[in-house]
């Protein structure tokens, strides 16, 4: 005769250390359960079982289980994930913790997890990232550093980067960004660089560029003749 199935054994709950109790209505035979073997069971009962009972789970095999229960957890406590071994677990705790907090994160080895701790980590952190392999982590740099340390940004070899340093510099920060090989950046750069910087793209090989460039840099004249003129009167 064999033994009962391990499934079989939880639903009759015998193995339980919490024993069978009626009125308990955290826990449910296949349902909700801590220490059933579907993790999807785990995950439900974690949501919901008493807080005494989470710092176990932070154990459990499922890395799902563990950030249910870790997210439940207070902050002193939901920390030790930041090492656990699953990046998706590390990115999920990353996004309930303090700025501050992330800074052990900087050089996690998924991308994932850097993206996370480039959106939360304080400004003053951000540019030991943006020169980070993975154009998703710098894309969240370019988004949030300073005009200071975007410029350093300008030269970045991912065009969707350039595209969003183009968008946020100040015009008078723009002149190096005139001759990027990318024509999307340069229309960006037409539009907004400084009027005493645009000659360098009236002759620019992309239309849109050229036109830009030229138009504002007539209506720039202009202006200034305006002016010369009134004080001439």
């Amino acid at each position: 005769m064999t033994s009962p199935s391990a499934r079989t054994r939880l639903q009759d709950c015998s193995p339980c250390p919490q024993g069978r109790d009626p009125e308990r209505v955290y826990c449910a035979a296949g349902e909700l359960c801590i220490h059933d073997g579907d993790a999807l069971v785990r995950k439900r009962a974690s949501a919901i079982a008493s807080v005494f009972l989470l710092p176990d789970l932070l154990k459990d095999s499922d890395p799902q289980v563990r950030l249910e229960a870790g997210l439940r957890l207070p902050a002193r406590l939901r920390r030790r994930l930041l090492s656990d071994p699953d990046a998706s677990v590390r990115a999920g705790i990353a996004k309930t913790l303090a700025g501050e907090e992330l800074g052990v994160l900087l050089g996690d080895p998924s991308g994932l997890v850097r993206q996370v701790a480039a959106e939360y980590l304080p400004v003053v952190l951000l540019p030991a990232l943006l020169k980070d392999e993975d154009v998703s982590v710098r894309l969240v740099c370019a988004k949030r550093l300073s005009l200071e340390w975007l410029i350093v940004m300008s030269w970045d070899a991912d065009e969707r980067v350039r595209l969003l340093v183009a968008q946020r510099l100040n015009p008078e920060q723009l002149s190096a960004m005139a001759q990027d090989e990318a024509a999307t950046v340069r229309r960006i750069v037409a539009e907004r660089l400084d009027p005493r910087h645009l000659a360098v793209l009236c002759d620019d090989e992309d239309q849109m560029v050229r036109e830009t460039a030229r138009r504002r840099l007539d209506a720039e004249v202009d202006r200034v003749l305006m002016r010369q003129g009134g004080y001439d009167a």
